[in-house]
């Protein structure tokens, strides 16, 4: 017998939904940056069904979203299957500005406690420590081997947990780095885009793996970017900018709610007025997986 995943071809995971994305921004005369829903984390559609069996080490399961061990080797393959067949498939488009890297790259989603992440995290330690003893003073423990110690399944004030939020944010460099690297191979005159996330754990650091750095405040996105000299966009929703569009739709459903209108159709704030000024007429799409919107770049 074979798996289900066996048996489904290949246009499977053909990315339609990008090529909607790519296609309507077309239509209005827009350059989009290409966004594959939980790219860092990809896993065929065909295969995440498979997942029935796996359990986190919080005892969760969930079918279908299987996601490979943190800055592994399957992670690896999988990031070089999905980057290597979507740019094969859509690098011709002529809408494409660049590459979302990444959205909100939360630091929980049961991500980080399988057997393969907790060794690198105990080799973390080791690199960092060297000794266990050393450990055991700096944390206030008595632990006699770093095979012993187990990242907490929940937040708490502990040094146990600070390091592991920690780890996670090297693994989690370690995960962007890799398609930024392969992207640069690939489509090396695109560029490559990221968005804020966790407030300790996924936010400015990454900006330095990628050329443009987005967030919703100006401060946070012009800092980071200004920090690592590369480029800042404003905003996962502008709502002070007066070109920011909402067709009207309610979230997940996508049913009709109310009027097409211009969300806050006033003047913007001092940011936008520049970069409208610098830029004028850039329009630029913005494709969250549950809505269709538009935001001025």
């Amino acid at each position: 017998m074979q798996s289900d995943w066996r048996r489904l071809s290949a246009a499977d995971d053909y990315p339609w939904r990008e090529i909607n994305s790519l296609n309507l921004a077309y239509v209005w005369g827009s350059n989009t940056l290409l966004r594959v829903s939980g790219f860092l984390n990809f896993m065929p559609r065909a295969l995440a069904g498979e997942g029935g069996t796996l359990q986190d080490a919080r005892g969760r399961t969930d079918r279908w979203n299987v996601q490979p061990p943190l800055n592994s080797r399957l992670e690896r393959e999988v990031q070089r299957e999905a980057y290597s067949m979507t740019s094969q498939q859509l690098k011709l488009h002529p809408d494409i500005m660049g590459h979302y890297m990444y959205e909100e790259y939360w630091h929980p989603r049961g991500k980080g406690y399988d057997w393969q992440s907790v060794v690198q995290f105990h080799k973390w330690l080791m690199d960092k420590y060297v000794t266990i003893e050393a450990l055991n003073a700096e944390w206030g423990t008595s632990y006699d081997d770093f095979d012993k110690i187990k990242p907490p399944p929940q937040p708490e004030e502990s040094a146990c947990w600070a390091n592991f939020r920690r780890f996670r944010m090297y693994a989690q460099e370690r995960t962007i780095e890799y398609p930024r690297d392969l992207l640069k191979k690939l489509e090396p005159d695109r560029v490559t885009f990221g968005a804020k996330g966790d407030y300790a754990t996924a936010s400015w650091y990454y900006a330095k793996d990628i050329e443009l750095f987005g967030w919703y405040s100006v401060n946070t996105a012009r800092g980071a970017a200004y920090h690592f000299g590369q480029v800042p966009m404003c905003g996962g929703a502008m709502f002070g900018c007066p070109w920011g569009w909402d067709d009207g739709r309610k979230q997940l459903d996508h049913k009709p709610a109310y009027p097409k209108k211009y969300r806050n159709p006033g003047a913007g704030n001092e940011y936008n007025k520049f970069m409208k000024a610098v830029f004028r007429g850039a329009r630029g799409f913005y494709n969250e997986e549950y809505d269709d919107g538009i935001q001025h770049m």
